[in-house]
């Protein structure tokens, strides 16, 4: 009975070792929202700004009052952000929020919702579109779009592509890139970035989440198996053959 009962101590104590080589499975998952809690940074290029702190800004659109601005009022009325200038403002501007995944990472996971701008926007994740929205929010629009400060305003359809789940695309072991590119015109889908005046807004907002695993399989590797299973059967046989009368 006493080797019996080591048996049984050395296989429990064995057991969860034999799990452990393969690494367990950890969930990661970072709330991705444009009020003022996620790292977004600013860039205008016409005004030589990169990497500033936009504004959180009062605007009402749906579910949501707020969104981030290059100005403090959202408007003409307030102080441009990186210390621009409203009146050499072009229009053209983008929120980036970076991020490094682990190299170890699996099932990364990017659902994202309720992209809006003032005017019009495109959503990038590592310089591929992934989304797109103008302020009207009405459907398909026939429109324009410049994706680069001082390229064309090209002809643009805005399919109202304002949520989404993105699987794919990412730079494991590396920097990330979420952008949203923004044009005001005053004019919605059309026309070409201008600068803001009187009440003319411009602002961008999205919320989602990014999810992913690290680590090992929660599934142990076949030897760490074959392992524990072999001490198991083992400690099995051992007992039955005790239990057997003499």
């Amino acid at each position: 009975m006493q080797r019996i009962q080591e048996m049984i101590k050395t296989v429990l104590l064995t057991a969860p070792v034999c799990l452990a080589l393969a690494g367990p499975a950890f969930a990661t998952s970072i709330s991705i929202t444009t009020d003022g809690t996620t790292p977004w940074t600013v860039s205008v290029p016409g005004e030589g700004i990169s990497g500033a702190t936009p504004y959180v800004v009062g605007y009402s659109h749906g579910t949501f009052t707020q969104a981030l601005g290059v100005t403090s009022s959202g408007n003409s009325g307030g102080t441009f952000v990186g210390g621009g200038s409203v009146g050499s403002f072009d229009g053209f501007w983008t929120l980036n929020y970076a991020f490094t995944l682990p190299s170890t990472a699996t099932s990364v996971l990017l659902s994202f919702n309720s992209l809006f701008a003032d005017d019009r926007a495109v959503l990038e994740l590592n310089g591929t579109m992934i989304g797109n929205t103008d302020v009207t929010g009405n459907g398909v629009v026939s429109g324009q779009m410049t994706l680069a400060d001082g390229g064309p305003n090209n002809n643009f359809n805005f399919t109202e592509v304002t949520s989404g789940s993105i699987s794919a695309g990412f730079n494991l072991g590396a920097a990330n890139t979420l952008t949203i590119i923004v044009n005001n015109t005053g004019n919605g889908a059309f026309g070409a970035p201008a600068d803001v005046s009187g009440g003319d807004y411009t602002v961008g907002f999205l919320e989602g989440t990014l999810s992913y695993n690290t680590g090992g399989s929660s599934v142990p590797e076949p030897g760490s198996a074959v392992l524990l299973a072999t001490a198991l059967g083992a400690l099995a046989l051992r007992i039955c053959k005790g239990s057997q009368p003499r």
